[in-house]
């Protein structure tokens, strides 16, 4: 089955769930971004206008939130498609379980919100 054949039957409930929690994130990393323009704005040599920091900073975080959160997903949502029943699982291949792993990993880090901060700074969050 192709991908966007197993994204089809994905459920309107997950959905619904993964774009109201991608929402909350996208707009939780813009408030995030004018407080911390706020506390460094001494910093800065020339004040910026309102939409030089919307296409700068809010737009692009706005995004990049949304698309991260929607891939986490999609991809534990592929986890749980691609994951053999508990019989098969003495069959497993080793692509396959690691496939499995990446999958889970990137899906539940999309999920929490912590996928941009890997992505963006190539490390754990919190380290």
């Amino acid at each position: 089955m192709y991908i966007p054949e197993i994204i089809t039957t994905i459920r309107w409930w997950y959905w619904t769930f993964a774009i109201v929690l991608s929402l909350f994130y996208a707009i939780r990393g813009i408030i995030e971004h004018k407080v911390l323009y706020e506390q460094g704005k001494h910093y800065i040599a020339s004040p910026t206008k309102k939409y030089e920091r919307f296409f700068i900073f809010y737009a692009q975080d706005f995004l990049f939130k949304m698309f991260a959160t929607i891939s986490g997903f999609i991809t534990l949502y592929l986890c749980v498609y691609l994951f053999p029943t508990p019989t098969e699982m003495n069959n497993i291949s080793s692509g396959r379980a690691i496939l499995l792993i990446f999958l889970f990993v990137w899906g539940i880090t999309g999920i929490c919100g912590y996928l941009t901060l890997f992505i963006s700074r190539c490390k754990i969050p919190g380290r």
